[in-house]
């Protein structure tokens, strides 16, 4: 290479040997991060995916504990004391009934109801309308709920003799039962409450109405829908309310809450976490304003969100590898792993920390009786920005507000932001106590009111120069963001809500691909396509009805059917001859073989009983198309029907 003059206008191109200097760069990252379809790639990122997801979701329970805490006591304090505001002189004792509204999910939510009433020592059940569809049914539940409670089923020995004359549906087995353990408070909540039929609804308060007295039974009623209007005043006649002591709690939820739990999950200063990109943000806030506002929700999108990152994205299986130290003695090192780690928790810390104190100086200003801005009420489009490099909406109102501060408001504002810097950023501390000093030392000698705006203006321009300063950098500037970070990628909402017609035909023209393991899909073929005769009754009856024209005559389309049905039987019984023959072929002469393939080639059906079995398999498939919406039915013609689909592609 001395040699070659690189200045020489006459030539056009250079060649540059290999000399092997950095051999290591191909060793610089696992083989799981540079093999995408291999199944220890895959697999090595579902389990750093199970890993991150783990404690991404045990933050989020975390933080839900804390939004429900308050209802579950509110709940509780119902239900203890619920024979202790009765009122005198009624016809008959009420049901206690405490309606929630607004409440979307229940799972988590009877788990700490039933944590909360383990120390009382009271027994919780969980009646769906599923296992209520009849009044007998819905009885049944109940009393069994109870009576096989798994904390108080021991403490009744008595009940588990089978001879006992009550049915499994009387109330009257459950207040003998309840004598037993006369100390148990009873709970039922009623999950997804209008899902019930009102009227086994309205049979069951009746009928519990007549043992209040000999029941200290509580149902809790979780209703999806808004405190206003009333779905019990509604829904229930007056004759049926006067039975019932109702309390109405609203249950947390709606945007607020499922920014606080993102907020809390994501963008506290203590936690490094993978963080959804602005992208998945704005579909969680489009869907939960849409739809539902359920921590159940929010849990299935950010789920949805992590398994899409590290399935598609090879170097997410880097999340916990250090870099190699020996690739920094390289003439050019890689890109290093830990270094490109270390700048985005620094850009992800400064994002944060400027988003608490821009939040932190509006609360203290409204605590102060200034008018600030309504951002805790929809926090999601927030984050969303500052993820972007955005300011906080109405930002300069924030600024201009604080223009407004007196000194002792001032000192106010400027101790609650040094309280939510991280201990980490002590330089942003020291500056901010230096700016205060030298504000302080700049207005020394002067009085009045104009002392205090110039003190003031001085902070505000300060607080916003700090806050631009720490939202300037994006996460996506960092080299090897993409492993931390999933940016703008696009959610995978056809997951979250699917068309289901197009995943009906996909499943029809492909039933394999729905029904079998993808990974043991991997190592077949991709070219070889299955015979028709491998598929199932419907899908072959779908593949008849693709190839067909507008008006399908059901006469051809049996016949049709029936030569795939023919076509498999034969290589069912192919099949089990070859399988026969390979048992006995030991000892035996190739020409007594080919005989007993010929003698064993039939599947012991006789003819009148397979044409049967194929009419009933047609008749079936083509009632399945028919429920599905595929057929037409037309007067004109009794032997035919119309298409109502077409130009689907068979990849």
């Amino acid at each position: 290479m001395s040699n070659v003059n690189l200045d020489d206008l006459n030539e056009s191109s250079f060649y540059i040997p290999f000399e092997g200097e950095d051999e290591a760069l191909s060793e610089r990252l696992p083989a799981e991060a540079t093999d995408q379809s291999s199944e220890k790639a895959l697999s090595a990122r579902i389990s750093e995916y199970r890993r991150v997801w783990d404690t991404c979701l045990t933050r989020i329970r975390a933080i839900v504990d804390s939004l429900y805490e308050p209802v579950i006591e509110s709940v509780a304090d119902e239900i203890v004391h619920a024979d202790d505001n009765v009122l005198p002189g009624l016809p008959y004792p009420e049901i206690p009934v405490v309606c929630l509204t607004n409440c979307t999910g229940t799972s988590s939510f009877i788990s700490q109801l039933n944590t909360r009433f383990e120390r009382s020592g009271a027994a919780v059940i969980n009646l769906n309308p599923e296992a209520c569809s009849s009044i007998t049914l819905c009885m049944k539940a109940l009393v069994s709920g109870f009576t096989e409670h798994p904390s108080l089923y021991d403490r009744v020995p008595k009940l588990k003799r089978r001879g006992n004359s009550l049915a499994a549906y009387d109330l009257s087995l459950l207040a003998a039962w309840h004598r037993e353990v006369s100390d148990v408070q009873l709970v039922a909540v009623l999950s997804d409450f209008e899902d019930f039929d009102p009227n086994i609804v309205c049979h069951m308060f009746e009928i519990c109405s007549l043992y209040a007295s000999q029941l200290p039974l509580t149902f809790v009623l979780a209703c999806a829908s808004p405190p206003a209007p009333s779905y019990m005043h509604s829904t229930f006649p007056r004759s049926v309310l006067a039975l019932l002591r109702l309390r109405s709690i609203d249950f947390p939820s709606g945007p607020s809450v499922v920014g606080e739990i993102v907020d809390g999950t994501f963008f506290d200063t203590e936690v490094d976490s993978l963080i959804p990109g602005p992208a998945t943000l704005d579909f969680l806030a489009d869907y939960t304003s849409r739809h539902v506002a359920s921590v159940d929700t929010v849990v299935s999108i950010l789920q949805l969100s992590f398994l899409k990152h590290f399935a598609t994205e090879p170097l997410s299986v880097l999340v916990a590898v250090p870099s190699e130290p020996a690739h920094t003695k390289m003439k050019d090192p890689p890109l290093n792993v830990e270094s490109n780690s270390e700048d985005f928790d620094e850009i992800a810390l400064n994002t944060k920390t400027g988003l608490r104190l821009a939040r932190a100086a509006n609360t203290k200003l409204i605590s102060q009786g200034h008018r600030g801005l309504p951002w805790e009420s929809n926090i999601l489009p927030i984050l969303c920005g500052a993820l972007r490099g955005q300011l906080p909406p109405d930002f300069k109102h924030l600024v201009r507000m604080v223009k407004l501060l007196d000194i002792n408001q001032l000192y106010d504002l400027a101790d609650d932001l040094l309280r939510q810097l991280p201990e980490s950023m002590e330089t942003l501390r020291d500056g901010i106590h230096e700016h205060v000093r030298n504000t302080l030392a700049a207005i020394e000698g002067k009085e009045g009111p104009e002392a205090c705006r110039e003190l003031a203006a001085e902070f505000s321009e300060f607080f916003a120069a700090m806050i631009k300063q720490l939202l300037s950098r994006q996460l996506h500037e960092v080299d090897l963001s993409r492993i931390w970070y999933t940016n703008e990628a696009p959610f995978p909402s056809e997951l979250l809500n699917p068309n289901v017609r197009a995943s009906v035909i996909s499943a029809l023209v492909q039933p394999h691909a729905f029904t079998e393991d993808p990974p043991q899909r991997v190592t077949n073929d991709e070219d070889d396509e299955e015979p028709l005769w491998m598929l199932p009754d419907t899908a072959i009856v779908f593949a008849r009805y693709l190839d067909s024209g507008r008006m399908i005559n059901v006469y051809d389309w049996f016949e049709a059917f029936r030569a795939v049905l023919d076509a498999q039987r034969e290589e069912r019984a192919q099949t089990l001859a070859d399988g026969e023959g390979a048992d006995g072929a030991k000892g035996k002469s190739p020409r007594k073989n080919k005989k007993r393939k010929k003698a064993t080639a039939d599947d012991g059906i006789d003819e009148e009983s397979w044409a049967l079995e194929v009419q009933a398999r047609f008749v079936r498939a083509l009632h399945e198309l028919d429920y599905m919406g595929f057929l037409k039915h037309t007067g004109r013609k009794a032997d035919h029907v119309v298409k109502m689909s077409f130009d689907v592609v068979d990849d």
